[in-house]
């Protein structure tokens, strides 16, 4: 496994290549406009093509509204909004981080928390997206990318206690 938003990056240029709408656009159209949410434009490498795996300043309700579309199968209610199977694609392991020891799909890392099955995303400076569809639950992080010290940064060792305190809380209340 090797992480790299150079990965994602290329993604996007094939993306924009092949549809003949820029990664934004699609964004907007196949995304932002179903889940209700607002995607802003975020930067673009020198030949006009939007980054693919990095500084997408999502809001935490827009952040939220994408981990439920995951949560319940790629679908708001009855309509789907992402291809029949994806989910369930994407969250399969592909390979393993040598920097967490967590699994890895098609852009989620994949572990266990608590005996449950958990499925993540970080950003830089410690930005998650959680998502336990066995508990019902989505979680979001954010933080400051870019703070005074690199000591005030959730690390995803953090992030993950945090999550795995929520579900024992979850646990012990019975819910």
């Amino acid at each position: 496994m090797l992480y790299s938003t150079g990965s994602s990056h290329i993604l996007s240029a094939a993306l924009t290549q092949a549809s003949g709408e820029s990664t934004l656009a699609l964004a907007r159209r196949l995304l932002g406009e179903p889940l209700g949410i607002t995607l802003p434009a975020w930067p673009r490498d020198p030949q006009g093509i939007y980054f693919g795996g990095n500084d997408m300043a999502l809001s935490p309700h827009a952040l939220i509204a994408l981990g439920e579309l995951y949560r319940h199968d790629g679908k708001i209610g009855d309509t789907r909004v992402l291809p029949e199977g994806w989910v369930e694609a994407s969250w399969q392991p592909r390979g393993t981080s040598r920097w967490t020891g967590d699994r890895y799909g098609y852009g989620w890392f994949i572990t266990t928390l608590e005996d449950t099955p958990v499925y993540y995303g970080r950003g830089f400076g410690g930005q998650g997206l959680y998502v336990i569809p066995a508990r019902a639950l989505t979680v979001v992080f954010t933080a400051d990318p870019h703070p005074d010290t690199a000591g005030q940064r959730f690390s995803q060792e953090q992030l993950h206690r945090i999550v795995s305190l929520l579900l024992q809380t979850e646990t012990q209340n019975g819910t």
